[in-house]
């Protein structure tokens, strides 16, 4: 998801909200070894972009994020370093 006019905090508050909203749901998932629910993990990245910068960057910053957020466990929000 692109979001315009949004800082990292905004972002990740709506990451957050999406995450809850998905698992309260109660969505059931037989098969998973991480909850009885369906769940979702999210990787947030935020950048103000300049004539340098790429959208590749900002994509793979939020890629990282949510790597990261299914080694620690899944079901959770991790938002990128700055880029």
């Amino acid at each position: 998801m692109v979001l315009a006019n949004t800082n990292r905090a905004g972002a990740a508050a709506l990451a957050e909200a999406l995450r809850v909203r998905i698992e309260s749901l109660e969505i059931p998932h037989s098969g998973s070894r991480v909850s009885d629910w369906v769940t979702i993990s999210l990787g947030v990245a935020t950048m103000v972009p300049l004539q340098d910068t790429s959208p590749a960057e900002l994509i793979a910053a939020a890629d990282r994020a949510l790597y990261q957020a299914k080694r620690e466990g899944r079901n959770q929000v991790k938002v990128a370093n700055g880029i």
